[in-house]
């Protein structure tokens, strides 16, 4: 019996990795529609989805055809910028979401997801830095996620991924593994 719960948590694990890719509740995630969708931002200069095409917006280990360009002037940097979208209705759950970022400013670029937010040092404008933040949610929820910075960045390929470890019939077979007794 203990072999049959081993070998069913087994299949159950191949067919449900750790990270699983979850990124389709982003709207746009790498711009590839050439507009910002469900993105908001602040509208300053030369800030929206560009193609990637022009030497000054192209970017390696950008994905696709465009990217999310910001541009802060000195006068807007005491606001800041951000590049923001609200998912809505996620699962209860522990999640990664990364993005492609760049600016060559000694700045203060962050992932962003609700409350928290984890600084991505860039050194380049035209080569990506992904940066990475993982969070959970105590319940099913709506969530902000994004990029800020209080001077000029570059954007790209966001991704969400969701790890399963709550998910209730993986918890069901461990402990069952974990607490079965030969009688």
């Amino acid at each position: 019996a203990i072999r049959m719960l081993s070998d069913a948590l087994g299949a159950y694990m191949l067919a449900s990795p750790e990270k699983l890719d979850i990124t389709p509740p982003i709207d746009n995630p790498n711009f590839e529609t050439g507009e910002m969708g469900a993105w908001s931002s602040l509208t300053y200069y030369d800030t929206g989805v560009r193609e990637c095409s022009n030497d000054l917006y192209k970017m390696t280990g950008s994905n696709g055809n465009y990217l999310f360009n910001s541009f802060v002037t000195n006068e807007t940097t005491a606001n800041g910028h951000h590049l923001l979208q609200t998912l809505s209705f996620l699962p209860a759950g522990s999640y990664s979401m990364t993005a492609e970022l760049a600016t060559n400013q000694t700045t203060n670029l962050k992932l962003v997801a609700g409350n928290l937010s984890k600084s991505v040092y860039c050194t380049s404008s035209s080569s990506t830095t992904r940066g990475e933040l993982n969070f959970k949610l105590s319940s099913n929820s709506d969530i902000r996620i994004g990029a800020t910075n209080d001077k000029w960045f570059k954007a790209d390929d966001f991704r969400l991924y969701f790890f399963n470890e709550t998910y209730p019939l993986r918890k069901e077979l461990t402990n069952a593994i974990n607490n079965y007794e030969v009688i």
